[in-house]
Parts: C-alpha cells; sequence; structure tokens
C-alpha cells in the first residue's frame, strides 16, 4: 500500500470508530472530583491520533449548522456547555473544518476544558498554531479569538461547588443550569432569602447570590442579500443579570443572535423562513423563541444531557395560551419577553399573601382611560416584605418604591404608608399591573415557586443633580423662559467643570470627579468574583440612556446589540467612549498599566501624581474633552437644583391636583439659601422623555405633607384631579416612569404650562392596527407551536423610524415654532412609536413615505449640523454615510435658544481646547519629575564616581534594551496605527467601502492594548539576566528579586520618554506600577523617616474610595492645601 492510500484508510470516519472508542459516558460516567474542580481528570482513554470526523459534517438539509457535527457523537455527553461551546467557538474563529480535527485533539480540549478550564484557550490555539499549520506561535495567533473572561470560569466553578452542597430539592427551582430543570414538577425552596439578622456561613451567600448572575451565549448574525444565506459568528461568553427564564430553564439553553452593524431589521422578516429552521449548535438543537427589542432569542430544545422541552412548552409555561386566550397577539408576542427582563430572585409570596384590588380613577373623568387612572401600574407592599426583598440584596437600606416582575405582573411597588414592619408580609397588585395570566397548578397541583417569587429589577432612582437636554431646552424655551437663563446655567457649568479639573491643589476632588465619571468603583465591583453582576444598579451609566431617549440618531448608537463581524463583544452605550473599548477592565499583566483612562488615573493619583505631571494632565484633558462632548451632541447641562426621580401615586390621598411632594436624602443644603433641607417646597417644573410638546412640561407646586414624609428620593403625584399628573407628562404612567423635577426658580418663575392636547386624527390614521388575537392566530393553524413562532418573528425591531421622526421634529421647531401643527404632528408620532409594537401598530408605508418626502429636506441649523457630525464620530454606518454628513457654515446668525447656547458652548470651550496636547498651560507642566529620574541618575553618578566599569557595563546593556523596546514600541505602534487607518478608511469612505475587506488585513495584535501588553513583555524580559556582571545588580536579583533593577530600568524608560515627547507613555505602558512605587516612596520622605509609603494588598486596593462626607466637607468649606492660586484662576481668567 502506497503512502496516500495508507492516510487515507488511517483517516477513518466517525461512525468506524466511535465503537471502538470509550466515549466519556459510554461505559459509565466520567470520575469527577467534584470537590477540587481545578484539578478533576477524566478517566476516559484516548482516541487513535489519526481518527477524524468525517469530510461532510459541516453540511445538512435539516438544520441551520452554526457550528456541529452532523452526525451523533458520544464524546459531548457529560461535558459542560461551556466548554463545548468554547470549542466550537475556537473551530469557528480559526475556520478549522471538521476532517482536520483528529478525535484525541478533541479529547485533549475537552480534558482540559473540564480540569483546567482557563488553559483551554492557550493549549487550543497553541495546537492549532503549532501542531495543525506547522507555525511559529506569535501574538497572531491570539488575535484570532478573544479569550473566554475568568469571571466566567469562576462563576461556572462557583456553580458546580454550589450544586454539589446543595439537595437536588434545594438546588432545583433557582439553578440556573439546565441539567436539573425541566418543566416538570418543583418542590418550593425552604428559604431563598439571605436574612441578615441571622447567622450564615460564606458558602451559602456565595450560593444564594448565584441565582442573580448568568453566563449568556450570544453570536452575531450577518445577513448580506436575500439570495445568500446570513452568516452566524459565535460570540465570547459573558457574566450579566439573570432572568427569571434563566432560572428555570438554565442559562444554557438560550442563544441569543444580535444583527450585524452592516445587517437591516428588515431582513429579518424577509429571511424567517431561515430563521425559522431549526439552528444545530454543538449537537444541540436551538429553535426560535421570541425577539427582545434588537435580539433573537434561540432555546435548546433537544441535545445531550438535555431533557427534551418544545418551544410550546416555553412559551405555555411563561404565558398560558389557553389562559391569555383572548389577549390581542401582538401584546402576546411583546409580553414574551418580559420574563427575559434581567432581575433578582427575592422572596416567594404565598397565594393568600397576594391581594389583587382595583386602580384609582378620576372621579370627575366620563371615561375611564388611562389618563383617568390615577395609580397605572403601581402597587403597595408592606414594610415587612421590603425588608425580607432588600434582605435578599445583602443590604438593610429599604428604599422607598421598587420595580419588579411577580407572576405576570409588573410595574412600580411603593412601602404601606402605616410603616407598620410588624403586619406580614404582602403584596398589593393592582388591575392596570397584570399583564397576564400565568403561575397554573403544575400536573401534580403544586405551585411553581418561579410565578410566585417576587424579581426585582430595580429600586427606584434618585439622580441629584440631573441635566437638561435637547428636548427639555426646546420646550421650556417655547414655555417663556429666557434664552439668558439657559446661556447663564451653561456658562456655571462649564466653569465647574473647569474649576474640579485644573484644581491642582486639591487632588482629592479631582480624583473624586474621575471615579464619578469613570464609574471606577462600580466597574471594579462588577469584576470582583463573587459580585453580583447588578447592571441595574450601574446609575451612572444609564443615565446617559434615561435622560436622552432618542439619541437623536437612533440606527448609530453603539449598543451591546451590535457587533462586528468578528463577533467581539461591545459594552453599552455611554457618552464617553473611554468606557466603550474590548480592554475596558484589563490591566497590562506585565506592567499594571490599565486599559481604560478613568483606572489609569485614578491610580496616578493615589500614588501622589498630579496635574504636573504631562501624562496625568493629558488623560485628564482627554476625559474632560470627552464630557464636554455630551454637551455637545446632547446638551446634557447639569443644573444644581434639579433631579430625576421616579413618581408614584399618592397612596394616601392628601395632595391636592397640581401638588407633589419630593423630598430628597442627599439634598443637604438648600442650594440657593444655604440652609439644610432635604424638602423642596414651592413652584417646581417636571416633565419626562420624549418631550416633544409644549404640554409636556407642567408647572406644580411642592408642598411639605406629613403623612408621607416617609417617602424619600421618589415624587408622589396626586391621585385627585381630572387626569394622572403623570399622563399630562407626555402620556406617562407609574410602572418605572423617571421624571424629571427642577426648582431654579429662574426657569421656574417665567415659564407659562401649556394645556393637554388631543391625539391629532392625522396621527391615529397614520397607523394600521392589528386587532388579531392570540386563539385567532393559534386556533387558524394545526401546529401551535409554528404559529407562535410565524406572530413572534413579526415583531417589530427597532429600525431607526423613531430617531428620524425625532430629527424631522427637532429641527421644524427650530425653524418655526413648538405651537406649528405639523411639529405637534411629529411629536405625537414619536410617542406613539415608542410603544407601537406593542399596542400592534403598524406605521403604513405611504405615510412614512408622504412624511419623509415633507419633512427629511427642512434646513438644519448650525448647532443641528454640528451636533450630527459629533456623532457619527467612529461609527462605521455613519461613515458609510458620509455623504449625508453636514458642512459647517462659516458665520450662521444666532435666532432660536438652541443657536445661542451653540455659539456660547464654542466660545466658552475655546481656552480648554486650544492647546494640541492638553488644556493646561505648557509653562505648568514640567519637563522631567526629579523623584522618577532620581535612580537612574543616582545609579549613574554612582558608576561614574566610583569608577565601577562592571556597573557602567550593566547600566550600558540596560540604556541599549530600553532604547531598543521604545523603538520597537513606536514603529509597531505606526504600523498598527496605520494599518487600522486603511481598514478604516476602506470602510468609511462610502465610495471605496467593499463588505468585510477589512477582515482581509490581518495584524499580530487585535488591538492597541494587546500590542502594549506584548511590548511589556518584551521590556521586562530585556537584557538577559545572566548578561549582568556587576555585583550590586546580582546581589539585587538573587536577594530582592530585581526590585532596585525595576526601579533603574523605569526611571531611564522615563526619561527617554519625556526626551523624546513630553506626552508620550510608553513609560507608562511598560512599567506603570514601577513608577507609581517610585513617586509614593518619594514623597513619603516628607513625613516618614523610613521613606516607604502605605501598602494596600490587591485585593483590598479595588474596593477603596473617597469618604463621601470628605468630599463634601471639602467642597463646603473650600479647603485648600496651600494659599497660593491655583490654575482655575489662570485657566477662568484666559476664558
Amino acid at each position: 500500500m502506497n503512502a496516500p492510500d495508507q492516510e487515507k484508510s488511517n483517516k477513518r470516519t466517525s461512525s468506524e470508530v466511535l465503537d471502538k472508542v470509550t466515549p466519556l459516558t459510554m461505559v459509565k460516567k466520567p470520575k469527577i472530583d467534584n470537590t477540587s474542580p481545578s484539578t478533576s481528570r477524566l478517566n476516559t482513554p484516548p482516541p487513535s491520533p489519526l481518527d477524524y470526523f468525517p469530510a461532510e459534517a459541516a453540511k445538512s438539509e435539516e438544520y441551520n449548522i452554526i457550528w456541529s457535527p452532523t452526525k451523533s457523537t458520544k464524546l459531548f455527553q457529560g461535558v459542560s456547555w461551556i466548554v463545548i461551546y468554547e470549542i466550537a467557538r475556537f473551530m469557528q474563529a480559526c475556520k478549522i473544518p471538521w476532517n482536520e480535527i483528529p478525535f484525541d485533539a478533541f479529547h485533549s480540549f475537552i480534558r482540559i476544558g473540564m480540569s483546567e478550564p482557563r488553559k483551554l484557550y492557550e493549549v487550543m490555539l497553541r495546537w492549532n498554531t503549532e501542531t495543525r499549520l506547522g507555525q511559529r506561535l506569535t501574538g497572531l495567533a491570539y488575535s484570532k479569538m478573544e479569550r473566554c473572561p475568568d469571571n466566567v470560569w469562576s462563576y461556572i466553578q462557583t456553580e458546580k461547588s454550589s450544586v454539589t452542597t446543595q439537595t437536588t430539592k434545594e438546588a432545583m427551582p433557582f439553578s440556573p443550569v439546565s441539567a436539573s430543570s425541566s418543566p416538570s414538577t418543583t418542590s418550593p425552596p425552604a428559604s431563598i432569602c439571605i436574612n441578615n439578622e441571622n447567622s450564615f456561613s460564606q458558602d451559602s451567600i456565595k450560593r444564594k447570590l448565584l441565582k442573580n448572575r448568568m453566563v449568556r451565549y450570544s453570536a452575531v448574525i450577518q445577513f448580506k442579500t436575500t439570495g445568500t444565506l446570513p452568516k452566524i459568528n459565535l460570540r465570547v461568553p459573558k457574566i450579566t443579570a439573570s432572568n427569571r427564564l434563566f432560572r428555570k430553564f438554565g442559562q444554557d439553553r438560550f442563544l441569543e443572535v444580535v444583527l450585524s452593524e452592516s445587517s437591516q431589521p428588515s431582513m429579518v422578516r424577509m429571511m424567517k423562513d431561515f430563521l425559522l429552521k431549526p439552528f444545530l449548535l454543538m449537537q444541540r438543537v436551538f429553535r426560535f423563541l421570541f425577539i427582545k427589542d434588537s435580539t433573537l432569542v434561540f432555546f435548546a430544545t433537544e441535545g445531550p444531557d438535555l431533557e427534551p422541552i418544545s418551544i410550546q412548552q416555553v412559551i405555555d409555561w411563561h404565558m398560558p395560551i389557553i389562559e391569555n386566550w383572548d389577549m390581542s397577539m401582538s401584546k402576546y408576542a411583546s409580553r414574551m419577553s418580559l420574563g427575559y427582563s434581567s432581575s433578582i430572585p427575592t422572596i416567594q409570596f404565598d397565594p393568600s399573601e397576594i391581594e389583587y384590588i382595583d386602580d384609582i380613577y378620576s372621579e370627575t373623568a366620563t371615561v375611564k382611560d388611562d389618563a383617568a387612572c390615577m395609580t397605572d401600574g403601581c402597587g403597595i407592599i408592606s414594610c415587612a416584605a421590603m425588608k425580607e426583598i432588600m434582605g435578599c440584596q445583602t443590604t438593610d437600606e429599604l428604599p422607598c418604591a421598587i420595580q419588579g416582575r411577580i407572576g405576570g405582573a409588573k410595574g412600580i411597588w411603593i412601602l404601606a404608608p402605616d410603616m407598620d414592619f410588624n403586619s406580614g408580609k404582602y403584596i398589593k397588585i393592582r388591575k392596570s399591573q397584570h399583564k397576564f395570566k400565568t403561575g397554573l397548578p403544575q400536573p401534580n397541583c403544586a405551585l411553581d415557586p418561579h410565578h410566585y417569587t417576587f424579581d426585582l429589577v430595580k429600586n427606584s432612582i434618585c439622580i441629584y443633580p440631573s441635566n437638561l437636554n435637547t428636548q427639555f431646552i426646546q420646550v421650556l424655551a417655547a414655555g417663556g423662559v429666557p434664552t439668558s437663563v439657559f446661556v447663564e446655567i451653561l456658562k456655571e457649568y462649564i466653569h465647574r467643570l473647569a474649576t474640579v479639573v485644573t484644581e491642582n491643589q486639591n487632588i482629592k476632588i479631582l480624583r473624586d470627579w474621575v471615579t464619578k465619571t469613570g464609574s471606577i468603583m462600580t466597574r471594579r465591583w462588577e469584576n470582583e468574583e463573587q459580585a453580583e453582576k447588578c447592571v441595574w444598579k450601574d446609575l451612572s451609566a444609564e443615565d446617559d440612556i434615561e435622560n436622552d431617549m432618542f439619541h437623536l440618531d437612533s440606527d448609530s448608537a453603539d449598543d451591546d446589540s451590535k457587533s462586528d463581524t468578528s463577533g467581539s463583544n461591545t459594552n453599552k452605550s455611554h457618552a464617553n467612549y473611554l468606557l466603550s473599548t474590548k480592554s475596558y477592565d484589563s490591566l497590562n499583566k506585565y506592567s499594571g498599566y490599565p486599559g481604560n483612562a478613568f483606572e489609569a488615573v485614578v491610580r496616578l493619583l493615589d500614588s501622589g501624581f498630579d496635574l504636573t505631571n504631562a501624562f496625568v494632565a493629558t488623560r485628564i484633558t482627554t476625559i474632560f474633552r470627552q464630557v464636554m462632548k455630551s454637551v455637545n451632541t446632547k446638551y446634557r447641562i447639569e443644573v444644581p437644583q434639579s433631579c430625576t426621580v421616579t413618581c408614584v401615586p399618592d397612596p394616601t390621598g392628601l395632595l391636592r391636583p397640581d401638588e407633589v411632594f419630593l423630598q430628597l436624602s442627599t439634598r443637604r443644603i438648600d442650594e440657593k439659601t444655604g440652609i439644610r433641607a432635604g424638602l423642596v417646597l414651592g413652584d417646581v417644573v417636571i416633565t419626562r422623555n420624549p418631550c416633544g410638546l409644549k404640554s409636556d412640561i407642567q408647572k406644580v407646586k411642592a408642598v411639605d405633607c406629613p403623612a408621607l414624609r416617609m417617602y424619600t428620593d421618589i415624587i408622589v403625584f396626586p391621585v385627585t384631579g381630572d387626569a394622572s399628573l403623570a399622563s399630562k407628562l407626555g402620556g406617562g404612567d407609574y410602572d418605572g416612569d423617571l421624571i424629571f423635577c427642577c426648582w431654579d426658580q429662574r426657569i421656574v418663575e417665567p415659564f407659562q404650562a401649556s394645556p393637554v392636547i388631543k391625539e391629532l386624527d392625522r396621527v391615529t390614521q397614520a397607523f394600521q392596527k392589528d386587532k388579531s388575537t392570540l386563539g385567532q392566530q393559534v386556533g387558524a393553524y394545526p401546529d401551535p407551536e409554528k404559529a407562535l413562532q410565524a406572530n413572534f418573528i413579526n415583531v417589530q425591531m427597532p429600525d431607526g423610524t423613531l430617531g428620524l421622526y425625532e430629527n424631522w421634529r427637532t429641527v421644524l421647531a427650530e425653524k418655526s415654532a413648538l405651537d406649528d401643527p405639523d411639529v405637534s404632528y411629529l411629536a405625537q408620532m414619536c410617542a406613539r412609536l415608542v410603544d407601537a409594537p406593542k399596542q400592534g401598530l403598524h406605521l403604513k408605508q405611504s405615510v412614512y413615505n408622504r412624511d419623509r418626502a415633507n419633512f427629511s429636506k427642512i434646513p438644519h441649523p448650525i448647532w443641528f449640523m454640528d451636533k450630527k457630525n459629533k456623532q457619527r464620530e467612529g461609527h462605521k454606518r455613519a461613515y458609510k454615510e458620509a455623504n449625508d454628513c453636514y458642512t459647517l457654515l462659516e458665520q450662521s446668525p444666532c435666532v432660536t435658544t438652541m443657536d445661542h447656547l451653540y455659539k456660547t458652548l464654542m466660545t466658552e470651550t475655546a481656552a480648554f481646547t486650544k492647546y494640541s496636547q492638553c488644556m493646561f498651560s505648557e509653562v505648568d507642566i514640567p519637563l522631567k519629575d526629579y523623584d522618577l529620574t532620581g535612580p537612574w541618575n543616582r545609579a549613574t553618578e554612582l558608576a561614574t564616581g566610583k569608577n565601577d566599569s562592571a556597573l557602567q557595563h550593566d547600566l550600558e546593556l540596560i540604556r541599549q534594551a530600553v532604547n531598543a523596546n521604545m523603538e520597537s514600541y513606536q514603529k509597531t505602534m505606526t504600523e498598527f496605527h496605520m494599518l487600522r487607518q486603511h481598514i478604516m478608511d476602506n470602510i468609511y469612505d462610502p465610495n471605496k467601502y467593499i463588505e468585510n475587506d477589512a477582515l482581509d488585513f490581518t495584524s499580530p495584535f487585535a488591538s492597541f492594548f494587546e500590542l502594549e501588553e506584548f511590548i511589556a513583555k518584551e521590556y521586562h524580559s530585556t537584557p538577559d539576566p545572566s548578561k549582568f556582571i556587576s555585583p550590586i545588580f546580582q546581589f539585587d536579583m538573587q536577594v530582592n528579586g530585581g526590585y532596585m533593577l525595576q526601579n533603574i530600568k523605569a526611571s531611564y524608560a522615563y526619561i527617554i520618554c519625556v526626551s523624546s515627547r513630553k506626552y508620550s507613555k510608553y513609560c507608562y505602558v511598560v512599567a506603570f506600577d514601577t513608577l507609581r512605587r517610585i513617586k509614593a516612596d518619594a514623597l513619603a520622605k516628607n513625613s516618614k523617616e523610613n521613606g516607604l509609603s502605605e501598602t494596600v494588598s490587591i485585593s483590598i486596593y479595588p474596593s477603596l474610595n473617597m469618604d463621601r462626607k470628605w468630599i463634601r466637607r471639602i467642597k463646603e468649606s473650600n479647603v485648600k492645601s496651600s494659599n497660593e492660586p491655583s490654575s482655575t484662576d489662570q485657566i477662568t481668567s484666559k476664558i
């Protein structure tokens, strides 16, 4: 037999060898030591190294294959899904055909994944590069696939240990893994609440907090043309908040598929036959379940180690079809996603503890509609129940209101006004809160605890102070507020920012500002292995979304539902682009250099650096400019006498019409008088988003009501009058709406509110309503499951229509006035489009075409053109539309309030943006920091003074190595930047753009962070320690771990860095922690004889932050550490 024939015979198919290979669970299950997951081994003999999967494994007529062998294999049985998923992601990213991976290699991946999962990434990429391709392992290999985050593996390990230490009866109802959850009968747990008054072990806390997190698996789908099949790329798994469906059926049974940036939502309906066909991923069959926002959710109905569950079973468990037979199909489809809302499972209510009560309606209203409902979406909960719920969050602080889900009800629940903690546990659900029927008895007549558990979505929100935005400014100006007032408030805000940023003498306030701006403490907490992934608590990040819902260009806003074709994972939209980088939470493991500017600045400030350091100054400048960009693009202007709070109806019924009650726990003093006061009293203006009509802002009176004084950080609206006050604010209600409240009398006094107008007829006629019911749709098809899927996939996805109408409203309001009938029409269209999908309303194509022809050609004001251009910066889709960008005029007359604000903004910020590198004067920033140059200078002086040739030789080695490393850094950075620019030019230029051409370019690094980490690694490995001949360095390396050597290297890196480029960050990239230590010890010598700075462990440092009372006292007393004029005076004088 010749060689080719021998090779052909050796490559046996899986069907020929699987009977001869002992699979993981064929004879007996693998022996895994659950008590020590990191060291467990599979007792399975490896297959022959010449056994391969069949070549046709990636083809199937029955399924859409994401990545899977078509023929069944027992290799997957008994293996954790996360391991199987990571292997699939690896094979897809590296484009490895199934017939090129031997069984022994596949088996080794499984073994490593089950025993030492953190090594799986390295093992797979090393095998692909060195064994399969026969190449040397370089940084290019690691750029093919993103590493699975460590917190995912930590969660999986904790999950396994938690399951093994609980009984099946305890773990089943709330277990996040699918192995122990199914539609079968489950018994309620004895207790799922953490009682702060009882003693409990740390392990029990970890197990209970485990329910609050889960691993989310997702992929990106890219539609090319209707004639070609879409492409699906798997994304890296991540830890996020849990939800009811995950807790019931298991996190590993769900796969989220989001659209790529180049795909249009309309393609979903066009390709629905493809999407409704089952998908096969590593032998698991995923079927379409429903659409939530811009995400298609798929469910694994069958597969290895899974109990078969149909799509209809999942739907029927969540929203029983028969019980909701008469519900409209549009509402049924939209409410399917309510079980997918991020939430924390808290306490379980007994049916006897749940009371259903009627809503309160206006006594003067003739029709009991939504506007007449005075309690729409808000129920009552007992103080005892609230205390238990907060105990499940391991906190003793009780909010006055919480947003949540229980059974088929949703909305806000406020504390009972009696404040009786001995009244027992109960919850009152209003009729307006009850969205669908669920919670029926199971086959054994028991009740499923998931349906009777209160799922906490978030606590009531209070943001103080808050901000104006474009919509608020337009309506307030139309209501009589002078332009001069807004200009004055804008100037005050800019100068407050400038004072904080440039206050050299008060570094504590600067640190506090950077920490809050970058949400540092929230991000640090999220990275704790045992931390709850409470995304709903990250109010600083959500603030940007809550206060400007339209973004004025909805189809160009980066969010988590968008991703590039490589499947990289991106963070949610934020005003600051520095928060959206993939390496945001990463630290350079060789130098300690953080992957984001906020963390870097905070760590440097903690080490004693200030704004006299060029690197710190330029980073502060970058942060400041991004804050100013938020003002430029959204006109988010902070008003000290304002807040954004959750609104609730008055549970006592004592407030009279147009009266509100507002008490802030963090409002220590009256902003105007300085008198301590938590209550807000007097006339105030209130509004919410969307705000497009003159009537969307109302003037009311804030009063003191003794019976309501227990309610803080929420705004209480009256239940008296002819209509709900919330409904007057753009059709709001009490199921979680946020209210902007301002008591700055410069705004309040001149403002004149307008009466609410009825919906225009042409708005009503612009939509076509789907009146079909669930029963009609399901009953018309022989297969109810397919009927439900076909209706669910037709749910409208965000397509930018809402953003277009808001843009038209904005520019038309500037051209004419808010009283213009067309402006009122567009504003009402925006309000209607927000809830159109759940109401079964579809915008008529003829109406859309007519409106586009009438309003798309309206001249744009200069401030709006500049705003649009800034919003497009750095976004692929925006650059594809570069021909639609606006060219700013040299001069434009100021006509409206927004025109004046734009001109003021440009003038006021000129002093901060005219410097090329930073906003601080060059004379304020010295060329060198003598604390950092000291180690090298002292070493060279010693070598010269002692004529120590050996030391001079070693210093020369250091000089050459660092010089070479810096040259490599500059060269590599330049090449990588040019490569990325070439890719972006190809994408951004509409004349050059070709889909996916960017993927043809390769680089050893996937990001600048990876490049910097590689440079830092090379820096620390050179020069070769064996080449040192000086006894000083030899002794230092043997006894002191090379501590002195690292200080001298870092000092020289700093010297050549600032000598070549004053603002270069090279030395911080390669020696961040070392330079921080040098600086901190140098400053310690001023107050301590031993010259050693304070020492904090790595595990303790992330939890440290400035004390809020300390910062408040500094601000109130204007304490400075020096009487010398600060740099603020210099900056403000230039303005």
